[in-house]
């Protein structure tokens, strides 16, 4: 029965690979053709220009999900492993966690490094979710949420440290109507979100605080790092499906080793008797 177990279970990860596998192809498809899309709409390749660009496609493709999905149940499978990055896009269920996540996977594929940034919003960290774009040294930084990308008084975008410095002075006065006054930076922000899990993960930031130093793990961003999920599952899946299904051949052929062995002996115990 073990060896059949084996197999049922291999096969069953062998669905999964293929499932995972299915979908961080057509994730990561859809990214590049959006960033193609976005390059030629563009006539000019300057940081501002691509950034407002790849922010209107970015809402684009997510709003008229949330739009019409947003109150809708779904219990389909597929919802419980679908990327955070893709919920609006599928579900129209995410806020602007999966628009800052989604929009950290399109940067990558433009070939742009970026962070998410958690911000925190009335003493709780992690209370709104932006991004900023590294380039040449700062820290650009958008908010997908609210399809806003923060410039200065000469059109260019802002360093996330030049809006928290001038946000009573200037940058509360140049929002969109929609946005949300209490994100304002003006009470710090982290690229992890170090409270999410209690503390368990306060714990992993203390020790790796102690190992790497607190300047280096506070900017450490955890969802750049794993972006694109589906790779990771699919990954996990197909070595515990090579495991199990290893497994079941070997058991297999002890099986079949052995089957011929009880019933010989039995033969030959009859035979002296006899």
């Amino acid at each position: 029965m073990l060896r059949f177990a084996y197999a049922f279970v291999s096969g069953f990860l062998l669905m999964l690979t293929l499932n995972f596998f299915n979908d961080w192809s057509y994730e990561r498809e859809v990214l590049v053709h959006l960033k193609e899309h976005i390059y030629a709409q563009c006539k000019t390749r300057d940081i501002n220009t691509l950034m407002d660009t790849a922010l209107h496609y970015s809402t684009v493709l997510q709003s008229p999900s949330t739009e019409v999905f947003s109150n809708s149940d779904f219990t389909s499978f597929k919802k419980y492993f679908t990327t955070n990055s893709f919920q609006n896009y599928y579900f129209g269920k995410g806020a602007c966690g999966a628009y800052s996540t989604f929009f950290i996977r399109l940067l990558s594929a433009m070939g742009y490094e970026s962070k998410v940034v958690q911000v925190t919003v009335n003493g709780k960290r992690g209370g709104h979710m932006s991004v900023v774009v590294m380039h040449n040294g700062k820290l650009l930084l958008v908010d997908p949420l609210f399809n806003h990308n923060f410039k200065d008084s000469n059109g260019n975008m802002s360093d996330i440290n030049d809006v928290a410095k001038n946000w009573n002075s200037y940058y509360k006065y140049h929002l969109p109507a929609n946005y949300v006054p209490d994100y304002n930076y003006q009470q710090g922000w982290t690229h992890s979100n170090w409270d999410k899990f209690g503390a368990f993960s306060r714990g992993i930031y203390n020790l790796a605080s102690k190992y790497w130093g607190k300047q280096k793990v506070d900017q450490f961003c955890l969802y750049y790092q794993i972006q694109g999920i589906n790779k990771y599952y699919m990954l996990i899946c197909f070595f515990l499906f090579v495991f199990t299904f290893v497994k079941a051949i070997q058991l297999n052929f002890t099986l079949d080793k052995y089957s011929g062995i009880l019933p010989q002996r039995i033969w030959n115990r009859n035979k002296k008797a006899a």
